[in-house]
């Protein structure tokens, strides 16, 4: 899963969740204990990279009626391998410059919570808010 999914967890299933992933760049690990709307994060500065690759970037803001005749590419395939964790924006920051062909930006951490509850937070609930 890519960072943004498994911090809207905790909201999507309605229980606790522990993250554990490994800063690409550095292999140190972040650990974020997510509840609903709550996170503590380690290492402190942690922080979110969100952003696609190359022409997956592209694909993701192509509008119906343009002309593109590329077929759409999944968003796992999009967006997913280059949304991380990061012990701090430093090393996001370092990890996106080596990788020019990488598109996106470092979210802080309210940021990057509020994405993932945004797009995934209800996912399970029916129309009515309640879980399905």
């Amino acid at each position: 899963m890519c960072a943004i999914d498994a911090l809207g967890m905790s909201t999507m299933l309605g229980h606790a969740v522990t993250i554990r992933s490994t800063d690409p760049a550095t292999n140190e690990p972040v650990t974020v204990v997510v509840s609903a709307a709550q996170a503590r994060w380690q290492p402190g500065p942690a922080v979110v990279f969100v952003g696609a690759t190359g022409d997956r970037f592209t694909q993701i803001f192509t509008l119906p009626g343009q002309d593109d005749d590329r077929a759409p590419a999944p968003t796992a395939d999009r967006c997913c391998t280059v949304m991380n964790f990061f012990t701090s924006p430093d090393s996001a920051n370092r990890w996106q410059a080596e990788r020019p062909e990488v598109t996106g930006l470092v979210l802080a951490q309210p940021q990057a919570l509020r994405l993932g509850i945004d797009i995934f937070g209800q996912l399970l609930n029916d129309q009515s808010g309640r879980p399905a």
